[in-house]
């Protein structure tokens, strides 16, 4: 899910991105704030070392106190601001039921880099099961590529489980990308 996340936003900077000269920004990230109730399905901890401008390590576990099936649903929403305004505009949505989420983002986006170095299931598999304790271990995300393409701006991500159409668990996630001062 980190992958994703990061993953996203730096796509998004670059679809959002203007400037002509390559110009180094830094990523922040300000806070990660579950939903009340997200405990009743999905429990996590995460240690997240910066180790550049764009570069992050992170390690971390997963538990899934319940079985999570296809009457499940992940939402994922990417909004951005403009430096200096709470008006946030969406990016990009996400909406699709477990499953089809498990087979077509989690196995594009993220399962290749992930599979080596943690316990997270195989795309394939789903439903989730219950009692089931996920781990991942130094994952590095290099995000030095996209330096020319990065815009500034706060972002927001919404990741979301659903259940009858109602968020059930999740987390919202808001951190700045600025430039780097010289």
């Amino acid at each position: 899910m980190f992958k994703l996340i990061l993953s996203v936003v730096v796509l998004a900077v670059v679809v959002a991105a203007q400037e002509e000269e390559e110009i180094n920004y830094d990523f922040i990230f300000e806070k990660m704030e579950t939903i009340e109730g997200s405990e009743q399905y999905c429990e996590y901890n995460y240690t997240m070392e910066k180790l550049s401008e764009y570069n992050f390590k992170l390690s971390g576990n997963f538990f899934t106190p319940k079985e999570l099936n296809n009457d499940f649903g992940i939402v994922f929403t990417l909004s951005r601001a403009e430096v200096g305004s709470e008006e946030f505009e969406e990016m990009m949505h996400i909406s699709k039921p477990l499953c089809e989420y498990m087979k077509t983002i989690y196995r594009m986006y993220f399962y290749e880099s992930v599979k080596d170095i943690s316990n997270f299931p195989h795309f394939d598999e789903c439903p989730l099961p219950g009692q089931k304790e996920y781990w991942i271990k130094e994952y590095l995300f290099e995000g030095e590529g996209y330096k020319a393409f990065t815009r500034d701006g706060h972002f927001k991500i919404e990741f979301y489980l659903t259940k009858d159409g109602a968020n059930v668990a999740g987390a919202v996630t808001t951190m700045t990308v600025k430039p780097v001062e010289k």
